[in-house]
């Protein structure tokens, strides 16, 4: 139950912190500035497994907590950038034309012009 509070903290804490910087340092609209936050969300698990298993914590309570929350992380992280793809899409679908990009590439700089 700790892992999927930490993690899910770990993939909200983020988003709110980038969102907010970017809302009021930067003075973004609030897509742009969700897709800012959206960017920290999600966390490296090839690193923190290594270091965990070098640490020689990977077997124990600790490490196992660290896990499980590094993958329900990870999870709303992607969540999270999925649901910003498809609020994004329609703006996507207009610039698309523009060179022949995909959506998918043009996820950023939508994020940017909204």
């Amino acid at each position: 139950m700790r892992g999927l509070l930490i993690g899910t903290l770990g993939s909200l804490l983020p988003l709110a912190m980038g969102a907010a910087i970017a809302l009021l340092a930067f003075r973004m609209p609030i897509k742009s500035a969700l897709a800012v936050g959206a960017v920290f969300g999600p966390t490296s698990m090839g690193v923190a497994l290594v270091v965990l298993k070098k640490g020689n914590v990977l077997s124990s309570p600790m490490g196992q907590m660290i896990v499980a929350a590094a993958v329900v992380d990870d999870v709303l992280a992607l969540v999270i950038l999925s649901e910003l793809k498809v609020c994004l899409a329609a703006r996507c679908s207009l610039l698309a034309g523009c060179g022949g990009v995909e959506c998918n590439q043009l996820l950023l700089c939508c994020a940017v012009l909204c």
